[in-house]
């Protein structure tokens, strides 16, 4: 009977062993769930923060080309009329127009000649008017370099008209050295005078006026007198 019991004893402790031992396990295992659980979501969440910095950048671009496509590109030109097709354009038009935007536009200006010297024929195409000074460098360096090569060119083609223009603040013997071309004018010879004052032979002044005119053979008291 003792055996028996104790045989009784030992299996009723066994079985009560057992039970604790699963439980030990389910415990365990209930534990472990929620740190796997945790591993699982880290992952799939890393994987979705990976794939929305990839699809955010593509989309953007997609963005900008569409609106591109849309409103970026100049809208084609629309077709002629079937009456404007038909038209012809005259050749005399479209020339008329490529010259209008080639040259420049000048606005013109009437220069009368009034009673200055002229020095060509009144029917020459070309007229020219040159405002002067006796005693200006570059007014010499005109009348050595471009008068005489245009006289010499063109000839009768070209009528020049003189007018005094003495910038009496800068050249002091201007003034009178008009006076002295406009007396030998009075003779006939304005323009050999002219000529001498602008050749460099003499320094300009009253003596060298006198000269000028002895020179050309004027009648110097007339010419004195006028001066």
């Amino acid at each position: 009977m003792e055996e028996i019991d104790q045989n009784t004893t030992n299996s009723a402790s066994q079985e009560d062993q057992v039970p604790a031992e699963e439980m030990v396990e389910e415990e365990v295992s209930e534990t472990q769930e929620p740190e796997s659980r945790t591993k699982s979501d880290n992952t799939i969440t890393f994987k979705r923060s990976h794939l929305y910095s990839v699809l955010l950048p593509l989309a953007f671009v997609l963005g900008l080309s569409v609106g591109y496509l849309f409103w970026g590109r100049t809208p084609p030109a629309a077709p002629p009329s079937p009456a404007q097709a038909a038209a012809p354009q005259p050749a005399a038009q479209a020339a008329a127009a490529d010259t209008q935007d080639q040259q420049p536009q000048f606005k013109r200006y009437d220069v009368p000649v009034d009673d200055d010297p002229v020095l060509g024929p009144d029917n020459a195409p070309i007229t020219i008017i040159e405002f002067s000074d006796y005693q200006c460098p570059f007014c010499q360096q005109w009348h050595t370099e471009s008068f005489s090569k245009i006289k010499e060119t063109f000839g009768d083609q070209v009528r020049f008209v003189y007018r005094d223009f003495p910038l009496d603040s800068l050249h002091p013997q201007a003034a009178p050295a008009a006076e002295a071309a406009n007396c030998a004018r009075e003779q006939d010879k304005f323009w050999e005078y002219h000529d001498k004052l602008f050749s460099g032979e003499y320094e300009l002044g009253e003596t060298a006026y006198s000269q000028i005119a002895k020179d050309l053979k004027l009648d110097v008291a007339a010419f004195e007198k006028c001066l």
